[in-house]
């Protein structure tokens, strides 16, 4: 089942993982001190950072899909991150704002080209459908260690290298990734869709650099004028949503109601990753002007670190979740992908609901 190129591919995950969520974590504090935000612009700001990701790999999607390829995308991604973090490098140095901002914008692009592009690669490198479901959960669990190394350990570099050399750190790790799917260029390739092994051609490199342009420069735009922006976030989504039932229109009656019910989830997925990505930055908020530096009294944290208790948790839990359901699936009771989303939803909603009630 596991062989170099899907192996190649999660040492890319992992990179992202500590490279991206790690700047993520200390990205509260850079705003806060070093370009001396007020908590209510930084909330904006790392919070729309934190969510536009999710929205933009629609558009990453598209371009992947009808102009490069999954291959391409996803190293043009990891050389947006890289680009990105030396952008914020420079920005730290210098306490530049613009350039900051730019560098944060990259990677909120990379970040779209990078979520369609990865699933659809990596499915190709196994052999058949089911090593592919049985090597999926692997792959999810070695994002959750980057990711839970990342925050954990990202806000202490900041203490001994600074924010320079954090985001240095970074680059360094997004290269890396960029590194090992240069290195596995032909072989990637040759596994990838149709797309991936022909040749682009100039006028699908001018769509793709317009649109790309277009893209990044929204982002800036957006995090210089949030108050617009997080109208354009609204546009963005409703305007995915119209595309799609446009789509259903055309399809027949069968596919149509199938669409139907992927859109349905599609929006709710969307609206929790937006939503998410600024509860994050909220609590971060908190936990920056409460916690003390430490959990239980034991072990060292810094306050910005606590949502590093997320991806801890998806490793903790997953494979006692994993088990349950295979547990249940021997007794002969079955749940849909489906349902098992629905059950996910419900316990999220009652996780926000029962702070609220308490409070």
């Amino acid at each position: 089942m596991w062989n170099k190129l899907n192996k190649s591919m999660m040492f890319c995950q992992m990179m992202f993982g500590l490279s991206f969520y790690g700047v993520m974590v200390i990205l509260t504090r850079f705003f806060l001190e070093n370009l001396d935000y007020s908590e209510a612009d930084t909330m904006m700001v790392v919070g729309a950072f934190s969510s536009i990701g999710p929205l933009f790999a629609i558009a990453g999607g598209f371009i992947a899909d009808k102009f490069l390829g999954a291959y391409r995308s996803l190293t043009i991604a990891y050389l947006g991150f890289t680009c990105g973090y030396v952008l914020l490098v420079l920005g730290a140095s210098t306490v530049n704002i613009p350039m900051s901002l730019a560098g944060i914008a990259l990677a909120s692009y990379g970040r779209g080209l990078m979520s369609p592009s990865y699933p659809s690669l990596y499915k190709r490198t196994f052999k058949s459908q089911e090593d592919f479901e049985n090597g999926y959960p692997v792959n999810y669990s070695v994002n959750n260690v980057g990711a839970l190394l990342g925050q954990y350990l990202f806000p202490m570099f900041v203490l001994v290298i600074g924010f320079y050399g954090s985001f240095a750190l970074s680059g360094i790790l997004a290269f890396a990734a960029l590194f090992m799917l240069f290195t596995f260029r032909k072989q990637l390739q040759g596994v990838g869709a149709d797309i991936d092994k022909a040749p682009v051609s100039t006028a699908n490199w001018i769509k793709f650099g317009i649109t790309s342009v277009a893209m990044i420069g929204m982002v800036f735009f957006m995090f210089s004028n949030m108050d617009i922006g997080k109208n354009i976030v609204y546009a963005i989504g409703l305007a995915a949503i119209g595309y799609f039932i446009s789509l259903m229109f055309k399809a027949e009656r069968a596919d149509a109601l199938r669409m139907g019910t992927i859109i349905i989830v599609t929006v709710l997925t969307t609206a929790f990753f937006v939503y998410y990505g600024q509860m994050m930055t909220s609590m971060t908020m908190v936990t920056i002007n409460t916690m003390r530096g430490d959990l239980f009294g034991l072990i060292p944290i810094a306050p910005e670190a606590s949502m590093s208790m997320n991806p801890l948790w998806c490793i903790v839990a997953g494979p006692v979740i994993a088990a349950t359901f295979s547990g249940l699936e021997k007794r002969n009771i079955h749940f849909t992908t489906a349902t098992k989303i629905g059950f996910s939803f419900i316990l999220t909603a009652i996780a926000f609901w029962y702070p609220c009630v308490c409070s």
